[in-house]
């Protein structure tokens, strides 16, 4: 039952899966990371929960299916899918197929492939399906890409079926598939090592993203303050646009931070988004335990701007971060937080800005690894004088 039929680029929707447990900042990093030319009407997004009536609504007779959190080095159509393209037309899915023993296999939904139509074909089994009595039994190979689930083949032993209450997701499409005919494969070791999934737990997402082989070589976060500029805002103003400077950013609005209501960090560095919102999201008063564990726990020490020579941190100790737990409460039960990856001098941010606001700069202007000219200050400075209300701007 296999096709022999030649697939294009046409013949696919992408279907992005949302993932509710992935932290602000990455979220944001994987959209401006998926590079793509699929058209806008063959993009659809989605709960995982929702997969099947989303599959059912397309009409390409394939879908690459992703999750928010997978990285590709390039292109995933023009480099990733187009590199395994004429292998596609061979099998009903393609994507990690997972042993779990006694759950029976499991389809990773970080990335797959799948016939849409051959799916319909065989009745449009379940994503979700929980409990079968009448799974195909399955064969499979005895070597590993890494773990023990992780076979390098699977096929069909029609000779009997299995049982199981407990399956994960995508088990019973598996087993459908299979037990038409079908022929479904692993992602092999090529197709695997050109993707980087950061998965769901935080330590694990943050030690993921920070080890990317992409990742920016600049890619700093500021555990203390490199500037001796101390200034603080003085205007009540409810939106604030910041450099994801982690504790110096906050201290800047000590004054006026019961009046924010939106913030909005924009940086260069994911790293800088990740530190800052975790602040934001985890800090409890020790500062010192903190940064430790970003940078020990979750591969944050490579991009630190700590000169340490040993482990003990007490360059910290000497760091005022006594008013920030304050400021860090109030943000958590009162303010909309954006984390945006980017340069905050763009002037399409300023032209963006519908109210009264406030901006911290900190030293983007003379960062030395920016593309930022020095004499663009002054142009910068001359578009808010094209706005209505008022922008207080720190540096």
């Amino acid at each position: 039952m296999q096709s022999s039929n030649r697939v294009t680029l046409k013949d696919f929707s992408l279907v992005i899966l949302k993932n509710n447990e992935l932290l602000d900042s990455i979220k944001d990093y994987f959209y401006q990371n998926l590079i793509h030319d699929f058209d806008e009407d063959k993009i659809f997004s989605c709960d995982i929960k929702d997969i099947n009536q989303q599959l059912e609504y397309l009409e390409t007779k394939y879908a690459i299916v992703i999750q928010e959190g997978i990285f590709f080095f390039a292109h995933i159509d023009n480099n990733f899918l187009k590199s395994m393209i004429a292998d596609i037309p061979n099998y009903a899915l393609i994507g990690h197929v997972l042993d779990r023993k006694q759950r029976y296999y499991h389809l990773h939904p970080q990335h797959f492939i799948i016939n849409v139509k051959q799916w319909l074909e065989v009745g449009r089994p379940d994503f979700e399906c929980k409990a079968k009595n009448d799974l195909i039994n399955i064969v499979r190979a005895e070597e590993n890409y890494h773990h023990d689930y992780t076979p390098l083949w699977i096929k069909a032993d029609p000779s009997k079926s299995v049982s199981c209450d407990k399956m994960k997701f995508g088990g019973y499409v598996i087993s459908e598939l299979l037990k038409n005919g079908y022929n479904i494969r692993p992602f092999n070791s090529n197709e695997r090592h050109i993707k980087k999934f950061v998965y769901y737990d935080i330590s694990e997402q943050v030690s993921s993203m920070l080890s990317y082989e992409k990742l920016h070589p600049h890619s700093y976060y500021y555990p203390v303050s490199t500037s001796q500029r101390k200034s603080k805002f003085v205007n009540q103003y409810n939106n604030y646009i910041s450099v994801a400077n982690g504790v110096e950013s906050l201290k800047k609005i000590l004054n006026v931070y019961k009046n924010v209501k939106t913030i909005t960090f924009y940086d260069v560095s994911i790293t800088a988004l990740l530190f800052t919102e975790l602040l934001i999201k985890t800090y409890n008063g020790n500062y010192k335990e903190f940064v430790q564990k970003f940078d020990q726990n979750y591969n944050g020490r490579m991009w630190t701007t700590l000169d340490l020579q040993d482990n003990d941190y007490s360059i910290i100790d000497s760091y005022d971060t006594s008013e920030i737990l304050q400021v860090v409460k109030h943000i958590r039960e009162n303010v909309k937080v954006n984390y945006r990856i980017g340069d905050i001098t763009r002037t399409s941010i300023l032209e963006d800005i519908e109210e009264n606001s406030l901006i911290n700069l900190s030293n983007v202007f003379e960062y030395e690894h920016n593309l930022i000219r020095n004499s663009e200050w002054p142009y910068w400075l001359s578009k808010i004088k094209d706005h209505d209300f008022d922008i207080e701007v720190l540096r």
